[in-house]
């Protein structure tokens, strides 16, 4: 995957940074927002609130710690572990909320505001997945080469 980028590290970076960051904390704030909504029963608002506060510490991490670190042209290949760590765990909530919501689909086909709610969680899954392949199959890779 890594030859369809022809990047540099810095402009992949900005990239990462432009691209999947923005458009996954655009995801969260609006699932959070739909959440405040009470629509959904408590055991799943409550493992989507988790889930949430999950990636945002990952993704706040990721921005304070590794970016300006690799961007001073540094690296630590321990840490880069931990960060596809992180991802496997994301991997492995969305297959949970996959099974907790039977694949996104919409049991509720009278309720548009839960019918809309699975189609944020639909999009949320393909925008964590994004960033996942892109860091761990091409960013982390370059890094470690770096």
């Amino acid at each position: 995957m890594r030859n369809e980028f022809e990047l540099d590290l810095p402009d992949l970076l900005l990239f990462v940074k432009a691209s999947c960051h923005e458009s996954l904390h655009d995801s969260l704030v609006e699932v959070r927002a739909m959440i405040e909504k009470n629509i959904l029963p408590k055991k799943l608002t409550s493992f989507i609130r988790t889930f949430i506060q999950d990636i945002q510490r990952h993704l706040t991490v990721e921005e304070n710690h590794l970016f300006p670190f690799i961007e001073k042209g540094r690296t630590n290949h321990s840490s880069i572990q931990d960060f596809v760590n992180d991802h496997d765990k994301m991997k492995l909530s969305l297959l949970s909320l996959r099974n907790m919501t039977n694949n996104y689909q919409n049991e509720f086909e009278s309720n548009v505001e839960k019918s809309i709610f699975y189609k944020r969680l639909k999009e949320l899954d393909r925008i964590i997945l994004n960033h996942i392949q892109i860091e761990d199959h091409i960013l982390f890779p370059m890094i470690k080469e770096f």
